[in-house]
């Protein structure tokens, strides 16, 4: 029995229905075409010194809509890392890692910067962003220097 055979079985004859095929076709390109210029629009607005400023003012008062407004954006988050594991499927089309990066800088928790950090010093992934914003016209992103750890001899 080959692996086509025991799909078929495993699923319902309906999905096998040309228009069916061709709707989930055309609904995987749209979902990938959305992805990529979200993506991309996203990371070409961030800020180029974004990563090495520091968040000096935390003298901000919690207001109810500081607090609604923090909620929804970690909700965004957590939905966009929940997606971006997802695009970082084998066969499933878009941006998973950037999707990733931009769920981590939406969310508010200790240890963010270091883990957007990790992901930007990941192969290929500053180089994509950077030609992406030198397309749009913007500044290539400013990482800081990776901390060198000192060994005693």
């Amino acid at each position: 029995m080959s692996i086509i055979d025991w799909i078929q079985r495993q699923l319902p004859p309906v999905l096998f229905r040309t228009e069916v095929l061709l709707s989930i076709g055309i609904g995987s390109f749209l979902f990938a075409m959305i992805s990529l210029f979200l993506v991309g629009w996203l990371l070409v607005r961030i800020p180029a010194d974004y990563f090495v400023s520091k968040d000096t003012d935390k003298t901000q008062t919690y207001s109810w809509r500081f607090i609604l407004l923090a909620i929804i954006k970690n909700i965004a988050g957590t939905i966009l890392i929940l997606l971006g594991i997802l695009l970082s499927l084998p066969g499933v089309p878009g941006q998973g890692i950037l999707t990733i990066l931009i769920g981590i800088t939406l969310m508010s928790f200790r240890g963010k910067r270091r883990m957007q950090l990790w992901i930007l010093r990941r192969r290929g992934v500053v180089s994509t962003i950077n030609r992406l914003r030198h397309r749009s016209g913007r500044q290539p992103l400013i990482l800081p220097e990776p901390a060198q750890s000192s060994s005693a001899s």
